[in-house]
């Protein structure tokens, strides 16, 4: 279970202007990870969504860390263009 001061102080990064670009797992939807992440698009934050397995599976493992890496440079770069 996760304690409601833990969601309250993502809540606060999230408004606070000094997070960049919300990593988030695809493979866990709940309520509260589909709210976070609207927060994050609300705010016009980057939104890089990662997996913890292959995908596609006939990636090797080096080929798939580095597509996971791509998005996320590609993400912070777009953040960084935009300000």
């Amino acid at each position: 279970m996760i304690a409601g001061a833990s969601v309250a102080e993502f809540e606060r990064l999230l408004g606070s202007g000094e997070v960049r670009v919300l990593v988030y797992n695809q493979q866990t939807i709940t309520p509260l990870t589909v709210n976070i992440e609207k927060m994050a698009a609300d705010r016009g934050m980057g939104i890089v969504g990662i997996t913890e397995i292959i995908t596609p599976p006939n990636l090797s493992f080096q080929d798939w860390m580095n597509a996971e890496v791509i998005k996320l440079q590609n993400a912070l770069s777009a953040k960084a263009s935009s300000n």
